[in-house]
């Protein structure tokens, strides 16, 4: 019963109805061996977007944050999309979380956004060792015969982050 209130609350604001609301009841009769279960759905209005923010950013640029987040005020609301808006802001590579707030405002049916980053340290050091031997198996005859070979890697790199207060970067490696 319960998650079938929060099933019909998470649809209804997949289709824009930011502050849906399901209520309900269910009647059980045990003599007749019999359940009626009553939900009552108030949909409200669609919304739009309102308000976006990025917080969070310290130094660097909230306009390219914004970009990547790619939602404007007046976007009718949907959570799908704002998911898809924190996926593309994480992707960025300059942070470390990206979450998006909602704030609704039903007076003026509107939803609020602040999207929320934490920047990645300027400074990455990445050391990486690998060891490998190998065998080689015959294909005709399915013979498996060892290798006397070996292979060490050993990878490192530097990643500086945030160059000049952009988003910009440089990796040597």
């Amino acid at each position: 019963y319960e998650t079938g209130k929060a099933n019909l609350v998470k649809e209804l604001r997949f289709s824009g109805h930011a502050a849906a609301k399901v209520d309900g009841r269910v009647e059980v009769s045990t003599r007749e061996r019999t359940a009626r279960v009553v939900y009552e759905v108030e949909p409200g209005p669609i919304y739009r977007l309102g308000k976006i923010t990025v917080k969070g950013q310290g130094a660097l640029p909230a306009a390219p944050i914004a970009a990547a987040a790619n939602l404007a005020t007046g976007d009718r609301y949907d959570p799908k999309a704002l998911g898809e808006a924190q996926g593309e802001v994480y992707a960025m590579g300059a942070f470390s979380a990206a979450q998006i707030h909602e704030t609704v405002r039903p007076e003026a049916r509107v939803v609020d956004i602040e999207i929320q980053v934490t920047p990645l340290d300027p400074n990455a050091l990445r050391l990486s060792v690998g060891v490998m031997s190998g065998a080689i198996q015959r294909t005709s005859t399915s013979e498996l015969r060892s290798v006397p070979q070996w292979d060490v890697h050993l990878v490192a790199s530097y990643e500086r982050r945030h160059l000049f207060g952009s988003l910009a970067r440089v990796r040597i490696e």
